[in-house]
């Protein structure tokens, strides 16, 4: 019965949201504008006051509509823009007038985030493909946001050097804006034509307008930009940028409880560089980099035998990879991580030895991408890294010392060819090759795939495939080869969107030398909807209704998996609370044959139910939250599992702001292999030994920020993690898949578990930024970190928190200047 109506809610969601599809056209008109740059021969100072005579012989744009929370409506406040240019820049001047200057919202935020401010936006699709485009923001505050946009998303990571200025007065607020062609790239000809949209967000209404109009009901932002005309015998210039550095470390390791305590320094020097190689093509090197600096990895206590997937935060690997990344082959975490052969020390110990240090990350030594567009739409990308090699060192008792390599000289080597099509189309070729020296196996994976849509993008059609290979050259040995295909078709325009996918992976697919795969040896087939609602109606400003069903076998052997069903529904009403529940399960067993990690075997997991839910309430306010419960019943006994998210926000005035985020999961009955402390399954004569388990896991984080000014900000995160296992019972796993009675009790002689585990990670990460001009800046970094494994599991969480706080940990202060150096205006200025 239970399952029944689980499956009866998911129906009866499913067809509340066909009937109101029933009763909605689609429409997809949308006017395309044109715009006329004027040239000037002036030069325009960037100070936010439109006082040159220039700005009023430009050519304006108005009459912005709203996408948000009116689609098709007029803007509730008026915006002019004029667009000037010369031989060097574009120039634009906004005015964006409103009822006061109290009424415009205008809170301080770093570089690149909005968080609760008007903005102004330029987007720039300078090939005119209706897919790769500049967008250059400002806000009311004066803070700079800026990104790239392609088929594969936003780059929210990419930064250009440009200048702008606001002014705000009682009837508007002005900016003005200047983005020098050497922050751009585009094709040499007489007579340009560019994608061009300007965008306003007005806070307060929370309300989203542009000057071309930008249908919620079409898929994609750039194939709705207007037309930018009159760029006349416009030249990229010379495009050669250094940024050099200097940095400073000092850490001190404590222990309390072993008295020992360790000073270390450390000095470091290099520098980036840019230089376009032509109008579309860019070199991008990072020499001798430093990212001592980066936020801490978000590390939990992982039982399950896949990788953890983390964060890239480094900046080369983040601005301007998204031709690289748009085939899933490009994991960059995988350059300068563990060293390939990081545990060999560990069995390679003599009677006697020890090991004095083994790094657990490589060094990069340097890094170089080639990027940019043809005129013709193609896309080439070629991305190399090297790292040097690694040692770990060992000394015995005699004093004597020996070096066991863990790390190859290595190079990673990226290369892409991406066409653009007619409708947002695209071709994508995309190769990986990791190359080590010495005897240590090479890699290459190499993927070819299409994304195809029909006239105004209304369907799309998605295939492809990889083929990854393993080989060393100096072993007679077979090569490895393995592959994933896949095949999609989707419906992608109007309230009502639905699609279907088949995808399969060989047991011997393995991207994971430069890519990031969980696990291989999948047949899977999904299929979705989904159901939105963009016109306000009653109290309600957005609906939305999204369901999935997703049936997965194995590869090798073509046998059942799992069969997964997923429903969601939500609403955003006019007093900006959102909120959605949604509900997901298996009618039948899955078949797990990765848990048991020995090959051929499986754990049958009995069905399951799970709902969950969120509430969000209006982020404009001083004080707002979001609240997230969720709840999964196991058909088995007493497995279940609780876990809740809170996270209050506050926003004490237009500098300083703290965002709390609290979760806590509780696992009663968890099912799952027999693990050591050092995370090995317990297997005892050929017997897998399977456990219930209770498992706890609390995340606590504090983000607080005061900005001082649009160029000068202090940040603070810290972040407490604790997850625990405890270990009630343990069972053989049967051939069938089932738990059966064993004699294993888990325990030593003084009756202490093998298996207990209890995990402590503590970060703290403050960060003071100035930038002291474009593309300059100095940063301090305080770092503190609490690494605690033990086999002590406690109670409280007090009293757990107080033993953290007395573990070893590191403390370590840094300070980097970084200064951004145009050769070309250097140039001028001697």
């Amino acid at each position: 019965m239970f399952f029944r109506a689980f499956f009866l809610v998911v129906a009866g969601l499913f067809f509340t949201g066909s009937f109101s599809y029933a009763q909605t056209g689609d429409s997809l008109k949308v006017v395309l504008r044109s715009l006329h740059a004027l040239k000037i021969t002036t030069p325009i100072k960037i100070d936010g006051v439109l006082d040159e005579s220039e700005w009023t012989k430009g050519e304006k744009a108005g009459d912005f509509i709203q996408t948000f929370p009116n689609p098709g409506n007029k803007s509730r406040q008026a915006t002019s823009v004029v667009t000037l240019y010369d031989n060097t820049a574009l120039y634009f001047g906004a005015i964006l007038s409103d009822i006061s200057r109290d009424s415009i919202m205008c809170t301080l935020s770093e570089r690149d985030q909005n968080d609760n401010a008007d903005m102004f936006i330029v987007t720039l699709d300078t090939y005119n493909d209706d897919q790769n485009a500049f967008n250059f923001a400002v806000t009311s505050a004066g803070v700079q946001v800026d990104s790239r946009e392609s088929a594969n998303g936003e780059d929210a990571a990419w930064n250009g050097v440009w200048y702008s200025a606001v002014k705000l007065t009682n009837e508007a607020w002005y900016v003005e804006m200047k983005i020098p062609f050497s922050a751009l790239r585009f094709s040499e000809k007489p007579n340009q034509v560019w994608g061009l949209n300007f965008g306003r967000n007005i806070r307060r209404y929370r309300e989203d307008s542009y000057w071309n109009t930008v249908n919620p009901l079409i898929n994609g932002y750039v194939n709705q930009c207007g037309n930018l005309e009159g760029l006349e015998n416009i030249k990229s210039p010379l495009r050669l940028s250094l940024t050099p550095y200097v940095s400073g470390y000092y850490n001190r390791y404590d222990d309390k409880a072993g008295n020992v305590h360790d000073d270390s320094f450390d000095a470091n020097g290099g520098m980036d560089l840019k230089y376009g190689i032509n109008e579309a093509f860019t070199l991008d090197m990072t020499l001798i980099p430093d990212f001592g600096q980066v936020q801490s990895d978000n590390r939990i206590l992982n039982t399950t035998p896949f990788e953890v997937r983390f964060n890239e935060f480094r900046q080369f690997f983040t601005e301007g990879t998204e031709i690289y990344n748009k085939s899933g082959l490009f994991y960059s975490r995988r350059i300068g991580s563990t060293p390939i052969n990081f545990t060999k020390p560990y069995y390679d110990l003599q009677p006697g030895e020890e090991i004095i240090s083994n790094p657990g990350t490589s060094k990069l030594l340097n890094a170089t991408k080639i990027t940019g567009r043809t005129k013709s739409g193609t896309g080439i990308g070629i991305f190399n890294a090297i790292t040097q090699p690694m040692y770990a060192r060992l000394k015995d008792t005699l004093g004597g010392e020996r070096k066991i390599e863990t790390d190859p000289l290595t190079n990673y080597n990226v290369f892409v060819l991406d066409q653009n099509l007619k409708n947002n189309s695209f071709v994508n070729l995309t190769n990986t090759n990791v190359m080590r020296s010495g005897s240590t196996y090479d890699a290459n994976c190499t993927s070819l795939s299409a994304q195809l849509n029909t006239k105004e993008n209304k369907f799309g059609f998605d295939l492809g495939g990889r083929l990854s290979q393993q080989f060393d050259l100096y072993a007679n040995e077979d090569v490895t080869l393995g592959y994933t295909a896949y095949v999609g078709a989707y419906k992608k325009y109007g309230n009502f969107t639905f699609g279907g996918t088949y995808s399969e992976e060989s047991d011997t697919y393995d991207p994971n030398d430069l890519g990031y795969l969980q696990n291989n040896n999948s047949r899977v087939f999904s299929g979705n909807y989904s159901y939105r609602t963009f016109q306000p109606k009653g109290v309600f400003l957005r609906k939305w209704y999204e369901g999935s069903v997703t049936y997965a076998k194995l590869y090798n052997p073509n046998v059942f998996n799992e069969l997964t069903i997923y429903q969601e529904i939500g609403a955003t009403t006019k007093n900006w609370l959102a909120y959605g529940i949604w509900f997901y399960g298996s009618p039948a067993n899955t078949y797990d044959y990765f848990e048991p990690r020995v090959p051929g075997r499986f754990y049958k997991m009995p069905e399951y139910i799970a709902g969950s839910g969120f509430i969000s309430t209006d982020y404009r306010k001083k004080f707002a939250f979001d609240f997230r419960p969720e709840i999964i019943k196991f058909n088995y006994k007493d497995w279940i599992e609780y876990s809740v998210f809170v996270s209050p926000r506050f926003r004490f005035n237009d500098k300083f702001s703290m965002i709390l985020s609290a979760s806590y999961n509780a696992q009663y009955g968890d099912q799952g292999s027999a693990l050591t402390a050092d995370g090995v399954p317990t297997i005892l004569n050929d017997t897998i030994v399977y456990s219930i388990r209770n498992r706890y896991t609390w995340e606590n984080i504090i983000s607080a920020k005061y900005i001082f000014t649009n160029k000068m900000a202090l940040t603070l995160r810290v972040r407490h993690y604790w997850g625990k296992l405890v270990y009630n019972s343990f069972h053989e796993l049967k051939h069938d898949g089932t738990l059966g009675p064993h004699a294993y009790t888990g325990v030593d002689g003084d009756g202490n578990s093998y298996h207990n585990t209890s995990l402590n990670i503590f970060n703290i990460d403050m960060v003071y930024t100035w930038v002291f001009a474009p593309g300059s800046e100095l940063r301090f970094v305080w770092k503190n970190s609490i690494f605690d494994y033990t086999q002590k599991v406690f109670v409280n969480y007090g009293e757990d928190f107080k033993l953290t706080m007395n573990a070893p940990q590191n403390n370590g202060l840094s300070i980097k200047l970084i200064y951004y150096l145009d050769v070309l205006a250097f140039k001028k200025k001697v």
